[in-house]
């Protein structure tokens, strides 16, 4: 599941693979000229956003962090599906703060940026929820598993993190 999620009191949720937001921008965007890009210079921009979820979700964390950053996006569009938030910045309506998992995506049109700025190591990720006093073996080894898995692949995608560069 993806990370914030609101959760039942008997669901603990393992972290499997923490990730962190990027910018999404047009190619011709000024912003898209940087390196890296300050959250707060995304005050004012059209901006793409998730619709809200009962769940939580992208949204919820989205909004956690332009308030804590005191950043005011002018949102222009909300989409469902993340796929629909980046064809929305590919038709040039705005910017989005996106998951990094994200920027694997080749496009020539649009561009991935980091930010600089924010502390966000527990903000998103994907996690695998699951109740303790219920757990079989099977599946206390299935979540061993998927664990070991999850720590190779973030070690291959951290050596292959081109698009910070």
């Amino acid at each position: 599941m993806r990370i914030p999620v609101v959760r039942p009191p008997n669901v603990e949720i393992q972290l499997i693979e923490p990730d962190v937001f990027i910018a999404a921008l047009p190619f011709n965007h000024y912003l898209a000229r940087r390196k890296l890009i300050a959250l707060d210079e995304l005050t004012g921009q059209s901006f793409i956003g998730c619709t809200p979820s009962r769940e939580g979700g992208l949204q919820v964390a989205v909004t956690q962090l332009l308030l804590k950053s005191c950043v005011m996006p002018c949102i222009t569009q909300e989409a469902a599906q993340v796929q629909t938030v980046i064809g929305l910045v590919e038709s040039g309506l705005g910017v989005a703060l996106v998951s990094s998992v994200i920027a694997s995506m080749q496009s020539r049109i649009i561009v991935f940026r980091p930010l600089h700025d924010t502390q966000q190591a527990d903000a998103i990720g994907i996690g695998l929820g699951f109740n303790r006093t219920k757990e079989s073996p099977v599946a206390r080894r299935f979540r061993e598993v998927v664990a070991d898995i999850a720590v190779q692949r973030s070690i291959k995608r951290r050596n292959n993190t081109q698009w910070l560069s």
